[in-house]
């Protein structure tokens, strides 16, 4: 086996062949190369920190949006003491609801509308794996938790795990399969209406009328 490594940017490299009966472990898993594209070739965006949102079930007390008047349900501690001698009653901070960035990748291993068992297009299948790589690498290098779903199939089970670990993430990727547990279509319609607050990124091989009309059913 010929190992290759390198830090991070790429300064030294070290280059070793290994006799795979050293090895410890018997399988080596190869991880996919990242796509060469940038998020912003996917009309995407990373964000730092935490999002603003209409509502929530507890305010964010580190993002104050204004203050307004007292009331006996407020905190001692949440009185606005400058605002309250400038209004000369006690005022309170009000505080905004706020939820952490999340992405949800939705990758579908399906490599055609009318194929549901193996891949007749592995090229497309490959591309769309790389793709899901560099979403990954650049959310995670962020600091963001990246949902990975799929219909792949794998132990009988399709893909489904959440992590803010890279590696982790890429050795789920690598390790899919082509067999697909379910059609696209009616993958979609399943888990798409289940994730809240995330962002939802879908790569597929192919697209149909369908994914645009998810599109304005899950805004």
């Amino acid at each position: 086996v010929y190992l290759s490594a390198s830090d991070i940017l790429g300064t030294v490299r070290e280059n070793r062949v290994i006799n795979a009966g050293e090895l410890k472990r018997k399988t080596i898993t190869v991880l996919p190369l990242r796509a060469d594209i940038e998020l912003t070739d996917l009309h995407m965006s990373i964000e730092s920190g935490d999002v603003f949102v209409r509502n929530g079930i507890i305010a964010d007390p580190f993002f104050v949006s204004g203050v307004r008047e007292y009331s006996i349900t407020d905190s001692m501690n949440n009185i606005n003491w400058i605002a309250s001698a400038k209004e000369q009653r006690l005022m309170v901070n009000k505080n905004d609801f706020t939820v952490s960035q999340n992405i949800t990748v939705v990758l579908n291993m399906q490599s055609s509308p009318s194929n549901l068992k193996g891949a007749l297009y592995l090229s497309s299948i490959e591309k769309c794996i790389r793709i899901c790589a560099a979403v990954i690498q650049d959310y995670c290098a962020n600091g963001k938790k990246v949902r990975l779903m799929s219909n792949s199939l794998r132990n009988n089970e399709m893909v489904d795990c959440t992590s803010a670990d890279m590696h982790g993430l890429m050795t789920e990727l690598a390790l899919m399969s082509t067999e697909v547990g379910a059609d696209a279509e009616v993958y979609l319609s399943c888990v798409i209406p289940k994730i809240n607050d995330s962002e939802i990124i879908i790569i597929s091989p192919f697209r149909t009328d369908y994914f645009d009309v998810l599109g304005y059913e899950n805004p």
